[in-house]
Protein backbone atom coordinates (compact mmCIF):
# COMPACT_ATOMS: atom_id res chain seq x y z
CA UNK A 1 0.00 0.00 0.00
CA UNK A 2 2.67 2.54 0.41
CA UNK A 3 4.52 1.60 -2.42
CA UNK A 4 1.42 2.40 -4.31
CA UNK A 5 1.00 5.73 -2.36
CA UNK A 6 5.06 6.42 -2.99
CA UNK A 7 3.85 5.62 -6.79
CA UNK A 8 0.68 7.59 -6.85
CA UNK A 9 2.58 10.77 -5.06
CA UNK A 10 5.19 10.41 -7.79
CA UNK A 11 3.04 10.43 -10.69
CA UNK A 12 1.31 13.83 -9.68
CA UNK A 13 4.56 15.54 -8.48
CA UNK A 14 5.23 14.97 -11.97
CA UNK A 15 1.49 15.32 -13.94
CA UNK A 16 2.40 19.20 -11.93
CA UNK A 17 5.49 19.86 -13.03
CA UNK A 18 4.39 19.25 -16.41
CA UNK A 19 1.23 21.84 -15.61
CA UNK A 20 3.40 24.19 -14.01
CA UNK A 21 6.17 24.42 -17.11
CA UNK A 22 4.76 26.80 -20.14
CA UNK A 23 4.92 25.76 -23.33
CA UNK A 24 7.42 28.49 -24.64
CA UNK A 25 9.57 27.24 -21.01
CA UNK A 26 9.30 23.79 -22.96
CA UNK A 27 9.72 24.82 -26.96
CA UNK A 28 13.00 27.21 -25.40
CA UNK A 29 14.06 23.13 -24.43
CA UNK A 30 13.40 22.06 -27.29
CA UNK A 31 15.44 24.52 -29.71
CA UNK A 32 18.53 24.43 -27.46
CA UNK A 33 18.93 21.26 -27.67
CA UNK A 34 18.40 21.48 -31.52
CA UNK A 35 20.74 23.97 -31.37
CA UNK A 36 23.55 22.07 -30.48
CA UNK A 37 22.69 18.99 -32.31
CA UNK A 38 21.22 16.98 -29.62
CA UNK A 39 18.32 15.30 -30.95
CA UNK A 40 17.64 12.74 -27.96
CA UNK A 41 17.48 15.66 -25.46
CA UNK A 42 15.16 17.51 -27.39
CA UNK A 43 12.55 14.64 -28.09
CA UNK A 44 12.53 14.59 -24.22
CA UNK A 45 11.16 18.15 -24.47
CA UNK A 46 8.93 17.53 -27.52
CA UNK A 47 7.29 14.50 -25.74
CA UNK A 48 6.53 16.48 -22.96
CA UNK A 49 4.74 19.19 -24.82
CA UNK A 50 3.05 16.38 -26.87
CA UNK A 51 1.63 15.48 -23.49
CA UNK A 52 0.35 18.88 -22.13
CA UNK A 53 -1.48 20.00 -25.69
CA UNK A 54 -3.21 16.74 -25.10
CA UNK A 55 -4.03 16.66 -22.22
CA UNK A 56 -5.25 20.65 -22.65
CA UNK A 57 -6.89 19.96 -25.84
CA UNK A 58 -4.36 22.52 -27.66
CA UNK A 59 -4.37 21.01 -31.36
CA UNK A 60 -2.35 24.51 -32.89
CA UNK A 61 0.60 23.06 -29.99
CA UNK A 62 0.41 19.33 -31.19
CA UNK A 63 0.25 19.96 -34.81
CA UNK A 64 4.00 22.19 -33.95
CA UNK A 65 5.45 18.84 -32.14
CA UNK A 66 4.41 16.79 -35.08
CA UNK A 67 6.03 19.29 -37.56
CA UNK A 68 9.21 19.33 -34.54
CA UNK A 69 9.61 16.05 -35.16
CA UNK A 70 10.42 16.09 -38.94
CA UNK A 71 13.59 18.53 -37.31
CA UNK A 72 14.44 15.25 -34.91
CA UNK A 73 14.22 12.46 -37.90
CA UNK A 74 16.77 14.61 -39.58
CA UNK A 75 19.48 15.00 -37.20
CA UNK A 76 19.28 11.57 -35.92
CA UNK A 77 17.71 9.01 -38.62
CA UNK A 78 18.96 7.32 -41.42
CA UNK A 79 16.26 8.32 -43.56
CA UNK A 80 14.69 11.21 -42.39
CA UNK A 81 12.31 11.17 -45.23
CA UNK A 82 11.04 7.96 -44.97
CA UNK A 83 10.40 8.13 -41.06
CA UNK A 84 9.21 11.66 -41.77
CA UNK A 85 6.38 10.58 -44.22
CA UNK A 86 5.51 6.98 -42.30
CA UNK A 87 5.03 9.20 -38.71
CA UNK A 88 2.90 11.50 -40.82
CA UNK A 89 0.50 8.92 -42.25
CA UNK A 90 0.19 7.37 -38.62
CA UNK A 91 -0.65 10.44 -36.74
CA UNK A 92 -2.44 12.89 -39.24
CA UNK A 93 -5.57 11.43 -37.99
CA UNK A 94 -5.17 12.82 -34.35
CA UNK A 95 -5.51 16.32 -35.52
CA UNK A 96 -8.72 18.33 -36.06
CA UNK A 97 -9.47 20.98 -38.58
CA UNK A 98 -7.82 23.28 -39.45
CA UNK A 99 -4.69 21.99 -37.83
CA UNK A 100 -5.80 19.07 -40.13
CA UNK A 101 -5.38 20.53 -43.56
CA UNK A 102 -1.92 22.50 -42.66
CA UNK A 103 -0.43 18.95 -41.79
CA UNK A 104 -1.64 17.70 -45.22
CA UNK A 105 0.21 20.41 -46.95
CA UNK A 106 3.28 19.13 -45.23
CA UNK A 107 2.92 15.55 -46.21
CA UNK A 108 2.26 16.33 -49.92
CA UNK A 109 5.70 18.42 -49.20
CA UNK A 110 7.28 15.57 -47.51
CA UNK A 111 6.07 12.96 -50.75
CA UNK A 112 7.73 15.60 -53.21
CA UNK A 113 11.02 16.39 -51.66
CA UNK A 114 11.30 12.64 -51.62
CA UNK A 115 10.14 12.58 -55.16
CA UNK A 116 12.94 15.44 -56.32
CA UNK A 117 15.98 13.39 -53.77
CA UNK A 118 15.02 10.19 -55.77
CA UNK A 119 14.43 11.18 -59.53
CA UNK A 120 16.76 9.75 -61.60
CA UNK A 121 15.91 6.39 -59.63
CA UNK A 122 12.48 6.47 -59.57
CA UNK A 123 11.65 7.94 -63.32
CA UNK A 124 13.22 4.79 -64.19
CA UNK A 125 10.91 2.66 -62.54
CA UNK A 126 8.26 1.16 -65.19
CA UNK A 127 4.97 2.55 -64.87
CA UNK A 128 2.77 0.48 -62.93
CA UNK A 129 -0.46 0.28 -60.76
CA UNK A 130 1.31 0.45 -57.74
CA UNK A 131 -0.27 2.94 -55.75
CA UNK A 132 -1.01 0.12 -53.10
CA UNK A 133 2.37 -0.65 -52.78
CA UNK A 134 3.61 0.12 -49.20
CA UNK A 135 7.20 0.36 -49.62
CA UNK A 136 7.38 4.02 -51.35
CA UNK A 137 10.67 3.03 -52.40
CA UNK A 138 8.82 1.05 -55.30
CA UNK A 139 6.59 3.58 -56.04
CA UNK A 140 6.74 4.66 -59.89
CA UNK A 141 6.94 8.35 -60.84
CA UNK A 142 2.90 8.88 -61.46
CA UNK A 143 1.80 7.24 -58.28
CA UNK A 144 3.98 10.21 -56.43
CA UNK A 145 2.80 13.03 -58.11
CA UNK A 146 -0.89 11.13 -57.40
CA UNK A 147 -0.34 10.82 -53.99
CA UNK A 148 1.05 14.24 -53.90
CA UNK A 149 -2.12 16.01 -55.41
CA UNK A 150 -4.18 13.68 -53.32
CA UNK A 151 -3.22 15.40 -50.43
CA UNK A 152 -3.08 18.71 -51.43
CA UNK A 153 -6.92 18.04 -52.64
CA UNK A 154 -7.58 17.53 -48.88
CA UNK A 155 -5.75 20.15 -47.83
CA UNK A 156 -8.62 22.09 -49.25
CA UNK A 157 -11.83 19.94 -48.47
CA UNK A 158 -12.65 21.64 -45.20
CA UNK A 159 -12.17 25.08 -46.69
CA UNK A 160 -14.81 26.67 -44.38
CA UNK A 161 -12.55 26.24 -41.41
CA UNK A 162 -9.96 27.65 -43.27
CA UNK A 163 -11.94 30.97 -44.48
CA UNK A 164 -13.01 31.56 -40.92
CA UNK A 165 -9.46 31.40 -39.43
CA UNK A 166 -6.82 34.20 -39.95
CA UNK A 167 -3.12 32.74 -41.58
CA UNK A 168 -1.26 35.34 -38.58
CA UNK A 169 -2.66 33.56 -35.92
CA UNK A 170 -0.97 29.96 -36.87
CA UNK A 171 2.03 32.62 -37.70
CA UNK A 172 4.50 30.53 -35.75
CA UNK A 173 3.41 27.32 -37.42
CA UNK A 174 3.59 28.54 -40.95
CA UNK A 175 7.05 29.84 -39.78
CA UNK A 176 8.92 26.97 -38.83
CA UNK A 177 9.41 27.03 -42.66
CA UNK A 178 10.04 22.88 -43.30
CA UNK A 179 7.54 22.69 -45.91
CA UNK A 180 7.04 26.26 -47.04
CA UNK A 181 9.84 28.43 -48.15
CA UNK A 182 7.77 31.03 -49.53
CA UNK A 183 7.64 34.34 -47.23
CA UNK A 184 4.27 35.00 -45.71
CA UNK A 185 2.87 38.38 -46.51
CA UNK A 186 -0.15 38.41 -44.00
CA UNK A 187 -1.87 41.64 -46.22
CA UNK A 188 -2.93 38.82 -49.29
CA UNK A 189 -2.94 35.69 -47.15
CA UNK A 190 -5.49 36.96 -44.77
CA UNK A 191 -6.81 33.77 -44.08
CA UNK A 192 -5.70 30.23 -43.33
CA UNK A 193 -7.56 29.90 -47.11
CA UNK A 194 -5.38 32.19 -48.67
CA UNK A 195 -2.60 30.50 -47.45
CA UNK A 196 -3.52 27.15 -48.38
CA UNK A 197 -4.82 27.71 -51.54
CA UNK A 198 -1.95 29.63 -52.52
CA UNK A 199 0.42 26.41 -51.52
CA UNK A 200 -1.56 24.34 -53.89
CA UNK A 201 -1.84 26.90 -56.77
CA UNK A 202 1.90 26.99 -55.93
CA UNK A 203 2.46 23.48 -57.20
CA UNK A 204 -0.36 23.51 -60.18
CA UNK A 205 1.29 26.24 -62.01
CA UNK A 206 4.62 24.21 -62.14
CA UNK A 207 3.28 21.58 -64.65
CA UNK A 208 1.59 22.23 -67.93
CA UNK A 209 -0.91 19.34 -67.12
CA UNK A 210 -2.91 20.52 -64.16
CA UNK A 211 -2.77 24.58 -64.83
CA UNK A 212 -6.08 24.68 -64.64
CA UNK A 213 -6.92 23.69 -61.92
CA UNK A 214 -4.77 26.60 -60.64
CA UNK A 215 -6.87 28.90 -62.68
CA UNK A 216 -9.80 27.66 -61.03
CA UNK A 217 -8.67 27.78 -57.16
CA UNK A 218 -7.46 31.59 -57.77
CA UNK A 219 -11.14 32.30 -59.23
CA UNK A 220 -12.57 30.81 -55.87
CA UNK A 221 -10.45 32.75 -54.01
CA UNK A 222 -10.88 35.55 -55.57
CA UNK A 223 -14.59 35.50 -55.35
CA UNK A 224 -14.14 34.71 -51.50
CA UNK A 225 -11.82 37.45 -51.10
CA UNK A 226 -14.23 39.91 -52.11
CA UNK A 227 -16.99 38.37 -50.79
CA UNK A 228 -15.13 39.57 -47.01
CA UNK A 229 -14.00 42.64 -48.22
CA UNK A 230 -9.90 41.54 -48.73
CA UNK A 231 -9.11 44.01 -51.49
CA UNK A 232 -5.39 43.83 -51.36
CA UNK A 233 -5.71 39.82 -52.03
CA UNK A 234 -8.37 39.77 -54.15
CA UNK A 235 -6.54 42.19 -57.04
CA UNK A 236 -3.24 40.30 -55.90
CA UNK A 237 -4.95 37.47 -57.05
CA UNK A 238 -6.34 38.83 -60.07
CA UNK A 239 -2.73 40.03 -61.27
CA UNK A 240 -1.57 36.63 -60.84
CA UNK A 241 -4.31 34.94 -62.68
CA UNK A 242 -3.94 36.96 -64.98
CA UNK A 243 -0.37 36.37 -65.71
CA UNK A 244 -0.81 32.22 -65.38
CA UNK A 245 -3.31 32.79 -67.87
CA UNK A 246 -1.29 34.64 -70.19
CA UNK A 247 1.54 31.83 -69.68
CA UNK A 248 -0.86 29.26 -70.48
CA UNK A 249 -2.51 31.10 -73.92
CA UNK A 250 0.99 33.06 -74.79
CA UNK A 251 -1.77 36.07 -76.19
CA UNK A 252 -0.16 38.96 -75.38
CA UNK A 253 -3.10 41.10 -76.73
CA UNK A 254 -5.35 39.65 -74.40
CA UNK A 255 -2.85 39.58 -71.58
CA UNK A 256 -2.34 43.16 -72.10
CA UNK A 257 -6.06 43.94 -72.12
CA UNK A 258 -6.91 42.36 -69.11
CA UNK A 259 -4.10 43.82 -66.84
CA UNK A 260 -5.29 47.63 -68.44
CA UNK A 261 -9.23 46.71 -67.68
CA UNK A 262 -7.70 45.43 -64.18
CA UNK A 263 -5.59 49.29 -63.63
CA UNK A 264 -8.65 51.33 -64.66
CA UNK A 265 -10.96 49.17 -61.96
CA UNK A 266 -8.91 49.70 -59.54
CA UNK A 267 -7.06 53.29 -59.73
CA UNK A 268 -6.97 53.99 -56.09
CA UNK A 269 -5.23 50.65 -55.12
CA UNK A 270 -1.36 51.27 -54.49
CA UNK A 271 -1.26 47.36 -56.36
CA UNK A 272 -2.59 49.62 -59.56
CA UNK A 273 1.51 50.55 -60.11
CA UNK A 274 2.38 47.17 -60.29
CA UNK A 275 0.46 46.34 -63.09
CA UNK A 276 1.25 49.61 -64.40
CA UNK A 277 5.04 48.78 -64.35
CA UNK A 278 3.77 45.23 -65.52
CA UNK A 279 2.31 46.67 -68.93
CA UNK A 280 4.72 49.03 -69.84
CA UNK A 281 7.56 46.27 -69.43
CA UNK A 282 6.04 44.08 -71.60
CA UNK A 283 4.99 47.35 -74.40
CA UNK A 284 8.67 48.14 -73.71
CA UNK A 285 9.99 43.97 -74.67
CA UNK A 286 7.70 43.78 -77.67
CA UNK A 287 8.64 47.14 -79.18
CA UNK A 288 12.22 46.08 -78.71
CA UNK A 289 11.63 42.29 -80.57
CA UNK A 290 9.36 44.27 -83.42
CA UNK A 291 13.05 46.87 -83.50
CA UNK A 292 14.59 43.57 -84.03
CA UNK A 293 12.55 41.74 -86.15
CA UNK A 294 13.03 44.86 -89.09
Amino acid sequence: MKTNFFLLTIALSFTSLLNAQSFNTLWKGVNTNIENNLPESAEVYLDKIEQKSIKEDNQKELLKTFIYRFKIFNLKDENPLETSIKFAEENIGRLQEPEKSIFNLAIASLYENYLNDNFFRIDRIQTTDNSNELDIEFWDKATFENVIESYLNKSLENAESLKKTSAESYQEILSINDYNDEKIDYIYEPTLYDYVSHFVINYYKSYDNIKEKALNIYQELINFDKENNYTDAALYNKINKIELEYNISENLNEYLESLENLKNNNINNPLTALVMATIQMMVSATDTAVLRCR
